[in-house]
């Protein structure tokens, strides 16, 4: 269903195995994951309470088959960025690949 999304924008491919440390059976006897991110439609955005939005979905979609109980909040990028850097168990998506980065994250791809 997600195949041809994934294969137009392979940076939000990247996003879905962000997860991937997540599904190990430790981080599925963790508390709920704090899943963050910024307001950048279509990709991600909040209406009438609810986020939304391609990339949402596929987050949402990885986590539920996972059986990882989540909540998902949008901030604004800095304060999402900040919560990323300072907190265990959470998921900051959707996210531009920087060398910067890189060194901060657990990046779902090789270095």
């Amino acid at each position: 269903m997600y195949s041809n999304f994934l294969l137009k924008f392979p940076g939000v491919t990247a996003l879905a195995l962000l997860l991937a440390p997540l599904l190990a059976p430790s981080a599925q006897a963790r508390d709920r994951v704090a899943v963050v991110t910024e307001t950048w439609k279509p990709y991600s955005y909040e209406e009438n309470g609810i986020v939304k939005g391609s990339a949402t979905k596929i987050v949402r979609a990885v986590l539920e088959r996972a059986g990882i109980d989540y909540s998902i909040q949008v901030y604004p990028w800095a304060r999402a960025y900040k919560t990323a850097l300072n907190r265990e168990s959470v998921v900051l998506f959707a996210v531009v690949r920087t060398e910067e980065r890189e060194k901060l994250f657990k990046p779902p791809f090789p270095r």
